[in-house]
């Protein structure tokens, strides 16, 4: 009954539970120095019950079946990062780190999926120093 109240009432909900919070390196490598607290990773799923598609949605994976046990996304971004909400869909992140299906994301074990997550942040810190230069 609250959730329809809120809707009633406009409130936008999120697509997105969060599913963890880590630290990693800011430049995906090794931390610079015990002073450097990094760079907050936030996992964000989006559940099978979200099969909206359409142009709007196409920053998502496909709807998942409606039985299956995962979920449709998981999207990884930093803290840094700015907030959802785009032209296209207000629950868009305007530049997610990583996007994985749902069964992407169950079938990665946590070394392939932390690597994955340090080499994304190395190419986002190249691309700033190529910005900077």
């Amino acid at each position: 009954m609250r959730l329809l109240r809120c809707c009633e009432a406009g409130v936008d909900l999120s697509i997105y539970c969060t599913l963890w919070e880590l630290r990693f390196p800011r430049d995906g490598d090794a931390f610079a120095c015990a002073h450097d607290p990094g760079i907050l990773v936030i996992a964000q799923a989006v559940p099978q019950h979200i099969d909206d598609v359409g142009p709007a949605w196409e920053f998502l994976p496909p709807p998942v079946v409606e039985d299956a046990l995962t979920w449709r996304a998981v999207v990884f971004v930093t803290n840094d990062q700015e907030h959802i909400g785009t032209a296209r869909n207000g629950q868009e992140y305007r530049r997610p780190l990583l996007t994985l299906s749902g069964a992407q994301y169950d079938a990665c074990s946590f070394d392939n999926l932390h690597e994955a997550i340090c080499e994304k942040l190395r190419e986002r810190c190249s691309v700033k120093d190529d910005d900077e230069s």
